[in-house]
């Protein structure tokens, strides 16, 4: 039997798929190519049940999901990290960007999955989000916000 998702275009696939992901909210889930949803977990390890992640954006070929997730265990969680799952096994932390508060989420990532986009903070003022990318062999980069702005975020990212 075909997934009822085969009939579409990719795009629409990845959209909907991005859409059942961002509403899986406390079990983030990704869907194989079999059209089984795989479980991604979350970020926190330790015996507080209260899973709280969420996955915001997925590359092209569904090797790469980002998302964020919350490292203390508490409902409605307080503190989070920027994630990526490539592609099989756990999820994997990123981080947040350096010298701030830990919260940060990645919202986008890049058709082949080797950059992911999202916002963090570099300062102890949560008022003061930045948008980043982030890549495996360089990290966090920050992208700054619009003349005099002290808050921003970057949500998505094209294909190429």
């Amino acid at each position: 039997m075909k997934h009822p998702l085969s009939n579409l275009p990719s795009r629409a696939r990845r959209a909907a798929l991005i859409a059942v992901l961002g509403l899986a909210g406390s079990a983030t889930l990704a869907l194989a190519q079999t059209g089984q949803f795989i479980p991604l977990g979350d970020l926190f390890t330790g015996t507080n049940a209260n899973f709280n992640s969420s996955a915001n954006g997925i590359a092209i070929g569904g090797n790469t999901v980002a998302g964020s997730g919350s490292l203390d265990g508490l409902s409605g969680g307080s503190v989070f990290e920027a994630f990526r799952w490539p592609g099989s096994g756990s999820i994997i932390s990123i981080g947040d960007l350096s010298g701030g508060i830990t919260n940060a989420a990645a919202l986008g990532v890049s058709g082949d999955g080797s950059i992911i986009v999202g916002y963090g903070h570099d300062n102890l003022t949560v008022a003061q989000q930045k948008p980043f990318s982030w890549t495996s062999g360089g990290g966090f980069v920050t992208l700054g916000t619009l003349s005099g702005g002290l808050f921003g975020t970057a949500q998505g990212i094209s294909s190429n």
